[in-house]
Order: C-alpha cells, then sequence, then structure tokens
C-alpha cells in the first residue's frame, strides 16, 4: 500500500509551534579541551532523562560536568533531565605524576606521603624538599616508586608506608631524608650503614 499526501489549502505556517512548545530539546556537550578528554551524548531529545559521558585522554582524569545540573556531576557516565535547550561540559584535568596527589592550585599538587611538588606537563616535578625529582610514567599510578634525585644524582626506591626513607640504587643502602633541614638547595640525610643501625650524617 501507498500513502498519497497533498497540500492543505487552509494551513497557516505561522499556527506551527515551536520546537520547545513540543517539549523538544536541544542538548550540547562539549569537552573543555579534545586533546585531554571526549565526550558523547549531544542531540535533541524530548523532555526527559538523557545520558552524557565523558571519556579521558590517556594520563587524564576526569574531575566533573559543569553548565547544568546532571544526576552525578563526578560521574563519567550520568544523565541529565532535559525541560530546555541544555549546554553541558566535561572538566578534565592531568593525572597527579605522584600517585594520590591533589591538585592546590597553579601546577602545585600536593602528596600525603611525599609532600608539596610543582609539575606541569611533563615527568619531572619540583620538590619543596627534595629540588628536581624525575618520576617516570610507568611509576606514578603506584603508592611506590623509583624516582631519580638530581641533586642526589642517583636512583631511589621509596613509598607511601616508607618516605622520608629511600633506597639508594648505587649504594645498594637506605638513607633518611631530614625534611626539616633540607630545601632544594641542600638536602640533608642520614645514610645507613650495612647493619641499618650505624651510618653518617650526609649534606649535599
Amino acid at each position: 500500500m501507498i500513502a498519497h499526501f497533498k497540500e492543505d489549502p487552509n494551513f497557516d505556517p505561522a499556527e506551527l509551534p515551536l520546537i520547545d512548545q513540543l517539549g523538544i530539546h536541544n542538548l550540547r556537550v562539549l569537552t573543555a579541551d579534545i586533546l585531554h578528554g571526549s565526550v558523547s551524548g549531544s542531540g535533541i531529545f524530548g523532555t526527559g532523562w538523557a545520558e552524557i559521558k565523558a571519556f579521558p585522554q590517556k594520563g587524564y582524569d576526569f574531575v566533573r560536568w559543569t553548565g547544568a545540573e546532571v544526576e552525578d556531576e563526578y560521574a563519567l557516565n550520568t544523565f541529565i533531565f532535559l525541560s530546555q535547550n541544555t549546554e553541558v561540559e566535561a572538566i578534565f584535568e592531568r593525572e597527579p605524576l605522584v600517585y594520590g596527589a591533589q591538585n592546590l592550585s597553579s601546577s602545585w599538587w600536593q602528596s600525603d606521603w611525599f609532600g608539596t611538588y610543582w609539575n606541569t606537563e611533563s615527568s619531572w616535578l619540583y620538590h619543596v624538599h627534595l629540588g628536581w625529582v624525575h618520576l617516570p610514567e610507568a611509576e606514578n599510578q603506584s603508592e611506590h616508586a623509583w624516582v631519580w634525585i638530581d641533586r642526589l644524582e642517583s636512583w631511589y626506591w621509596t613509598g607511601n608506608e616508607v618516605y622520608p626513607y629511600l633506597f639508594d640504587y648505587q649504594l645498594n643502602t637506605w638513607i633518611w631524608i631530614n625534611l626539616e633541614q633540607s630545601a632544594p638547595s641542600r638536602i640533608v640525610f642520614f645514610e645507613f650503614a650495612s647493619d641499618l643501625k650505624n651510618g653518617s650524617w650526609r649534606t649535599k
């Protein structure tokens, strides 16, 4: 069967309802920076719930949704209730170089166990006690890691349960950093002997 239509000579275009009057709304789902993460969910929907999703790029975390009220603003996948044209944006931020660190501001980070450091988009960080420290990308998602401390010119192993104790790879021994007396220009530490009881104080 085939349906045939013809123009209504009595139709008045002015009587055509607006889109919003029909209960249809435009949803725009945006990302603050496509290099940090992508999104999905944009479209035209009727009044009701619509699903939105965020997809962080490697090396970045999803932070929250902004611009409109959503069911859970901190969830990667969530829903938004549409009753009008709506715009919502996903915010992403770089993953902390040190596992579990919190972003303070202006690229400064705070770790409960490793302390305060400055880091932008590299594997190098500037620590308030240790100066320049290199943390390979493969190490930054663990509560323990091998780090290169530039002032001490060596690799060290440490972690959230042992810092400020560090294991010196080159000397095959442990050291203890005196954080109260150390600064980027001078690191004060105790170098343990093989018996892990005796040792000597050093400054570098």
